[in-house]
Order: C-alpha cells, then sequence, then structure tokens
C-alpha cells in the first residue's frame, strides 16, 4: 500500500508541476523572441557603427593622400614647367 501511495501521489504531482512548466514555455519563446530581436537590433547598430567610422577612416585616408599628391605636384612638377617655360 506504501508503493500505491507514493505511485499515486507522485503521478498526482507530475500533474501540478506540467502545467507551470507549459506556461514557462509558453512564455519562454516571447522572451527569446524579444532578446533575440534586441540582440539583432544591437548588433545591426554595431555594424553600422563600424562601417561608418570604416567609411570615414578611407575617407580621410583618400584626403590626406590628395594633399600629398597636391604638396608632390607642387615641389616637384611647378619647378620643371617654370624652368621649361622660361629657359
Amino acid at each position: 500500500t506504501l508503493l500505491i501511495a507514493l505511485l499515486v501521489s507522485g503521478c498526482g504531482s507530475q500533474k501540478d508541476t506540467a502545467s507551470p512548466q507549459t506556461q514557462t514555455q509558453q512564455e519562454t519563446p516571447v522572451k527569446s523572441d524579444d532578446e533575440a530581436k534586441k540582440k539583432a537590433e544591437e548588433e545591426a547598430k554595431a555594424k553600422a557603427e563600424e562601417e561608418a567610422k570604416k567609411k570615414a577612416e578611407e575617407e580621410a585616408k583618400a584626403e590626406e593622400e590628395e594633399k600629398y599628391k597636391n604638396a608632390f605636384y607642387f615641389i616637384n612638377e611647378v619647378p620643371r614647367i617654370d624652368k621649361e617655360l622660361f629657359d
């Protein structure tokens, strides 16, 4: 009889714990969806910031190269052109 009582009480406790698990399982996908959306938004934002930073660096580098190109021209080519014109 003790064994039967344990089995019956064990079955009853499984039914009681099944209901909260079902509720938890229903809430978990909602939470995980929200968390996934937030994570995706954060990743997209980080990626956009990284791309913007990379683009700004490339533009600064191109501007710097243009400055050196102009400086090289004035240092090396202008004197040669002046010499050719006045000689």
